[in-house]
Formats: C-alpha cells, structure tokens, sequence
C-alpha cells in the first residue's frame, strides 16, 4: 500500500506518514514484566485512537538482559495476546538479549488509518476529564507496600474509553494521560494550542494529586454546548466523566509527582517485599553526601520484613553500592545479594534484635560524632577476624546494640555497622550522617 512520504512533526501523540495513516511507538519498561506486552499495545494503541484514528497493525521489539532469554517466548504471547485485547494485528517485530540491558523492554509500534481530523479548540471549551483518575498510582503505592488497596492493573487503559469517544462526532480532540499525569496532559494541550487553562473545582479536589500517574484516563475537548451530553453520553456507557478545565485564560502551577521515583526497579515485580526495598535503595543513592559514606570495599544494606528469614531470604544489593568517577552506583536488589551484612542481620535478628535493616559505611570520628549526638552509643568491636570482626564479635559477646564499629587494622579499612528496625528510620538516619559531612 502507498502511504507516503514520512513527516515527523508534533502531533500530540501519534504522527501522520501520508494518506490519512498514523503512526505511534511507545516503550514499557520498570514494571512487572508479565504486565509489559498489555501496557506497551495499549501505549501505541492508545495515542492512535486519541488522534481519531482506527489501529489497524502493530510491530514490537522485546529487548531483554543477558541471561533473560527464556523470558521471550512468554512476552511475544503476551503481546499476541494484547494484540488480540486491543482488536490490531501482529504484523511482525524482533527479540533480542543485550549487554547494557538491565531491565525488559517492549516497544510496540502501532499503525492505523485516521478516520476524522481533530478540530482546533476555541477559548472557552471544556475539558472532560474521561475515566476515574488516579488508579494508577494506587496500583504502583500497593506493588510497593506503601497501600493495601489493590487496583486491577487491566483496567488501567485508555483504549476502550477513547474508541467511545471516536463514535461522538462533537468532540474536537482527545489526549491519552501518561507521563506527567492529568496536570502534564493538560500542560501538554495548553501549550500545543496556546490557549490558558482554568482548573474546575473537581480538579481543585484533586489538587497536588493532579501530576501523579494517572494511566487510563484521557483528556476529550468539546464545545460548551455539547459538555453535559458528552458527560451523560459516558456516563450511561459505565465510563466515568467529569469536566477538569476549561480552555482560555489561566496559567496553573502543578507540583512534580513524588511517585514518579517508583518507576524502575521499584515497581519491576509483583514481589511488594522487593519492590519495597528497591524503593528503599533508589532513595538511598539520592541522599546527598552519600558518596562521603561508602567504604573502599563498598556498602551494602540488608534488609527483612521477617526476623525469622533464611539467609536467602535476605535482602540485598547485587555488587554492592560502590564509588566510581561517574558518581555512585548500585547494583540490583535481590534476595541473598549480601553475604556480608545480610550474615550480620540475620545473626542479630537470631538473638532477637528488633532490627530489621543493616547498613555498613565508613568509619571517621565525624560519624561517630554524629551518632553520639543522636543518641546512638556505637559498640567498639574488640575482636579480630579476617573475614567479618563484627560477625565474631556478636557471636561472641553476644551484646545487641544500635551500631558497632570496627576500628581500622592491618590491611582493613575501619568501618560502621548500622542496625534500625525500619527502612524509613535507616533513611533519616543515613541522611543525618551524610548532613554533617
């Protein structure tokens, strides 16, 4: 079929490349790889339908870390799979292993016809906010334990809603909501159209909430006399609809979303215990200062929810949080990722310590100072071992205390063991450390 020549432009979301035909490519990555295949289709579906086109194909390239090969056959099925969910075909796509891949990635890259031409928007419209907001983040809040509220992470597309508001003829343009939440997706309209924005007083009860991810909901400009029909339209096919703003005068300020640290390890799996740590790590590695902390051999930081855990079932940090010239680094958390201080915790929650975090950093007096000052009374480690001082040394005496230090020796770096009972209590404490130096 001819289709043109390609014309790369701004076009919202999707770009037009001759004769009515559209084309979008989205990436899912930093979430649950079964999760993937649905939400990198619904991503290229989704901009599509948001441009008034009808998605015909697709194409997708899975791209996986080394060692994560068998994983391939299952992310195609699952992308057959979303395939069939969304109504496109699979047209074709590739699979590869790659150095430098840390996490899965699927791209998807869809093609359709357009079937109507957005219509420009006038100063006065009303923005239709099209789905119940902020799922999404109650989705990542309960992978990453911070929620017991559970969402049905299928339900978080905006594809069946955008394929209704292709059936009503008066809506001018639409926009999926995606990174940035409701507030980038308005941010993005006003500025593609250069027109202000008045925020509704159901936005206003949203508030700072409005840039939190919010997937699977869409914007729908009307005109002001086609609103409350479009709003009761939605509404009598089971889809939430509420007006967010309206097109004019205006300039709103949105706070950045605090959630968007969850994306990456954090939110990689259904394992809440991982993720939980992960999201630990990540603002570990954000503390300032926090390369003044970490030892010639590295740091690494234990952690259990269960102080009746196997060793494996500690978890850790692949390799460690090292020192590099390109700034601090860290490895994947993971269970059993810590034969060091994960040894430690485990000895310490034997004895019935009520600790649940360990965490090694180097020793200065500064340090010390600090912990003094805190209330923290570092136990002095008074024995020698090759291996782990400390180890020995509470196997020994038997003594359970906040914080141990081992001082500098023969060969050997002096260093401090920092026991909390809480990943949020390591962080504050961490950070006060790192605030002195």
């Amino acid at each position: 079929m001819d289709v043109g020549k390609v014309r790369a432009g701004q076009e919202l979301d999707a770009h037009e490349f001759g004769n009515d035909f559209l084309v979008s490519e989205a990436p899912a990555v930093g979430l649950p790889t079964s999760t993937l295949p649905f939400f990198a289709t619904s991503y290229a579906v989704g901009n599509l339908l948001a441009a008034f086109a009808k998605p015909e194909f697709i194409v997708d390239v899975i791209t996986l870390p080394p060692g994560s090969c068998d994983l391939a056959s299952n992310l195609l099925e699952g992308v057959r799979e979303a395939a069939s969910t969304f109504q496109v075909q699979l047209a074709g796509g590739h699979t590869g292993c790659y150095e430098g891949i840390e996490l899965p990635l699927i791209t998807v890259t869809s093609f359709g016809k357009k079937t109507r031409d957005r219509k420009l928007p006038s100063p006065g419209d009303p923005v239709v906010l099209v789905g119940e907001p902020l799922l999404e983040s109650r989705w990542l809040r309960w992978l990453v334990g911070e929620s017991v509220d559970s969402v049905d992470w299928k339900s978080l597309t905006p594809v069946p809603a955008l394929r209704k508001l292709m059936e009503f003829e008066a809506v001018k343009l639409a926009h999926d909501v995606s990174e940035g939440g409701i507030a980038g997706a308005l941010s993005e309209l006003s500025a593609r159209y250069g027109l202000g924005l008045e925020l509704s007083r159901f936005a206003m009860n949203i508030g700072d909430e409005l840039s939190e991810p919010s997937y699977g909901t869409a914007l729908a400009v009307v005109s002001p006399e086609k609103e409350e029909t479009l709003i009761e339209w939605l509404k009598q096919r089971g889809i939430s609809a509420n007006r967010i703003a309206t097109l004019g005068e205006g300039n709103p300020e949105f706070s950045r979303a605090k959630l968007t640290e969850l994306y990456g390890w954090p939110t990689s799996s259904f394992d809440r215990q991982l993720n939980r740590f992960s999201l630990f790590v990540k603002r570990l590695l954000a503390i300032r200062n926090l390369r003044e902390l970490i030892p010639e051999v590295g740091t690494n930081v234990a952690y259990s929810e269960d102080p009746k855990s196997s060793l494996n079932q500690i978890l850790g940090i692949e390799g460690r949080i090292r020192r590099t010239p390109s700034g601090v680094k860290a490895g994947r958390p993971n269970y059993g990722a810590s034969s060091h201080v994960g040894v430690l915790l485990h000895e310490i929650m034997s004895m019935g310590g009520p600790y649940r975090v360990a965490i090694n950093i180097r020793l200065s007096e500064k340090s010390l100072d600090v912990l003094w000052k805190a209330g923290i009374r570092p136990t002095k480690v008074t024995t020698s071992d090759p291996f782990c001082p400390t180890l020995k040394f509470v196997r020994e005496t038997r003594i359970l205390a906040d914080a141990y230090y081992e001082p500098p020796s023969v060969g050997m770096e002096g260093g401090i063991l920092l026991l909390e009972r809480s990943t949020d209590l390591a962080l504050e404490l961490i950070s006060t450390i790192a605030s002195k130096l």
